[in-house]
């Protein structure tokens, strides 16, 4: 069984891998906010069949309604932060700031999930933190395409979307693990005082899908005639990018790693997403003909030292 989760885990890493770049490649030919109405637009068709059959046999109360919100604002409605940054600056600096997204889940892993870290982990994961940092502020010491100031505020919204992603780790390990951790308590004791159903994992991400859809939607009503001329100017590569983030970077994706990090270590899972670069930056160069800055490689190299130390022994 463990080996089920570890196939789930590789596929969905590698299927985010080509994320970022193809975000970028999409966001040259489109608005951020119409590419993720026209993903969720696209999700919300194809899982038609499953809303229907779940509202059919599950009664879903008040209080659940709050926990798949929660669920899916880290989850899906956080992607905005990713896609304005990416608006604002490189898929190289993104995917190299993204790495501080396993860094935060394996501290959180230690104080929330009782997860060990010992002296060297922690000395590594400052190293890293480090790293992000000469990363985020990379545009002031390199010569590149873009303003100053837009680009540090595009790796700053990705920061931002690295910790909401974080939550998003933390909130399915509490749903869909049976191990025990210090919100377990807590968490039966609102199960029992609301009313609050199990969901499986299939069923909580497609319906985060639609509360992102519907979040988003509204934006679309106040932008129709703007985001109706824009759509009928997409190219057709960009198109297959939406399908792509639509139905391999969301549905398979999302689902196999909550399905993953049910029965994994939080540490090892974001141990095992450290991997995601040796995927994305190759993805990012033959997509869009991106090389990371001297600045940015430096950066990748301190990250890369601060995770060899923090999972030394795990």
């Amino acid at each position: 069984m463990r080996y089920v989760s570890y196939f789930y885990i590789f596929t969905a890493i590698i299927i985010w891998a080509g994320a970022i770049p193809i975000i970028k490649l999409v966001l040259s030919d489109t608005d951020p906010f119409l590419f993720l109405i026209l993903r969720f637009g696209l999700i919300a068709l194809i899982c038609l069949p499953f809303l229907y059959l779940f509202l059919l046999k599950r009664r879903v109360n008040i209080y659940d309604w709050v926990n798949i919100f929660l669920f899916a604002f880290n989850s899906q409605i956080s992607l905005i932060f990713l896609f304005l940054g990416l608006d604002l600056t490189t898929a190289s600096d993104a995917i190299i700031i993204s790495m501080l997204g396993p860094i935060l889940t394996i501290t959180g892993g230690h104080y929330f999930f009782r997860e060990k870290i010992n002296r060297l982990k922690e000395i590594g994961i400052i190293i890293a933190v480090c790293g992000t940092i000469l990363v985020v502020l990379e545009p002031l010491l390199s010569s590149t395409n873009g303003t100053i100031s837009q680009r540090i505020l595009g790796n700053s919204l990705v920061i931002v979307h690295s910790i909401l992603n974080t939550l998003w780790v933390f909130h399915s390990k509490i749903l869909f693990s049976k191990s025990k951790n210090i919100f377990s308590e807590y968490y039966q004791k609102i199960k029992r005082k609301f009313n609050l159903h199990n969901f499986t994992e299939v069923e909580l991400n497609i319906l985060s899908f639609y509360v992102a859809f519907l979040s988003f939607l509204p934006i679309y009503f106040f932008n129709i005639n703007l985001f109706n001329y824009q759509v009928t100017q997409i190219s057709t590569t960009s198109f297959l990018g939406i399908f792509y983030m639509a139905i391999l970077s969301s549905i398979i994706a999302y689902i196999f790693f909550s399905k993953a990090q049910g029965k994994l270590e939080v540490s090892l899972v974001s141990a095992l997403s450290y991997s995601t670069p040796l995927f994305s930056l190759p993805f990012s160069y033959l997509l869009l003909s991106e090389i990371p800055t001297q600045t940015a490689i430096i950066g990748l190299f301190i990250i890369f030292f601060g995770v060899f130390l923090s999972l030394r022994k795990l």
